[in-house]
């Protein structure tokens, strides 16, 4: 461990804060943004409490929507438009041709 850290003045995740600490606007920005998140994220959870029915058809609309993926997938697999497993196999077409005059 020490022979990996030897280049390493100081310890990792250990360094001062960013430049910008000195800059007022910069901080002011950045509590404001803190603070407009979080107040953000109390909101929409006040939100889901009020309307607790809408935000359990969550979880519905998205199942039937993996369903009905699953099935148009099954759909081309009947079909032939879409084949199990990766297919690497995408030859080129030969620059010349021989002409096949006679049938071997």
């Amino acid at each position: 461990m020490e022979l990996s850290l030897a280049n390493y003045r100081k310890m990792p995740l250990a360094c001062p804060s960013p430049g910008f600490r000195h800059n007022l606007l910069m901080l002011c920005l950045l509590q404001i943004s803190v603070s407009g998140f979080h107040r953000a994220g109390g909101g929409q959870r006040a939100l889901d409490v009020r309307r607790a029915l809408a935000f359990a058809l969550v979880p519905l609309v998205l199942g039937s929507v993996w369903l009905l993926h699953r099935r148009w997938v099954q759909d081309e697999f009947r079909d032939g438009e879409r084949e199990r497993g990766m297919v690497f196999d995408n030859p080129l077409d030969p620059a010349m041709e021989r002409l096949k005059l006679f049938e071997d």
